[in-house]
């Protein structure tokens, strides 16, 4: 509870910037074992109680946003299969909205990559904001063009879905080059649309 208390004020917080949305990441609880010398994730050993537990709290993120902010939860790195059904679940019957972060999604393993595509989507009605960054030796958030992730054919999924993308790069200078990139893809674009 004390952990919803802090998303609640910085959602309250949010609100009074005039956010649209509140964004936030499905969390992982670890514990290391030291009669085995291993790490273990909640969800594996306990996947019913703790998936109960993300509805509940994802419910009660709900109702504080209301009808003043739209709370969507975004993929990154990992995002357990349990707490896919749940997001699945409020999403369809709560609102909840999803952030798709295509670079995180191409970064994963080809079998986890697979299941944040499915889940995708099965749920694309629900995407209200995408992220895009590219991947360069096997590090995320790089400038546009640099890597591997097939920028023109997400720009296209995005453009059908009509969401806005933000783009998450750093440090700056490499944001810059990004928006250069997007205005040479667009040029590009509008000449074979002429041809």
């Amino acid at each position: 509870m004390a952990g919803l208390d802090r998303i609640y004020e910085m959602i309250d917080m949010a609100v009074d910037m005039g956010a649209e949305y509140f964004i936030i990441h499905p969390g992982r609880l670890a514990f290391y074992s030291t009669s085995t010398q291993k790490v273990f994730f909640m969800e594996q050993r306990y996947p019913q109680r703790i998936s109960e537990l993300l509805h509940d709290s994802m419910q009660r993120l709900l109702d504080h946003c209301g009808d003043k902010i739209r709370l969507c939860v975004e993929n990154t790195h990992t995002v357990a299969v349990p707490y896919l059904d749940v997001i699945s679940r409020l999403a369809s019957q709560s609102g909840l909205g999803l952030v798709w972060d295509v670079g995180h999604t191409e970064h994963l393993s080809e079998i986890k990559r697979q299941q944040i595509l499915k889940f995708m989507q099965e749920n694309i009605r629900h995407v209200k904001l995408v992220h895009l960054h590219d991947i360069r030796k096997g590090a995320v958030h790089k400038s546009l063009g640099s890597g591997s992730l097939n920028i023109a054919g997400y720009l296209e999924i995005f453009k059908a879905l009509s969401v806005d993308a933000i783009l998450e790069i750093f440090p700056e200078d490499e944001l810059l080059k990004s928006v250069e990139y997007l205005k040479k893809l667009e040029l590009a674009d509008q000449k074979q649309s002429l041809i």
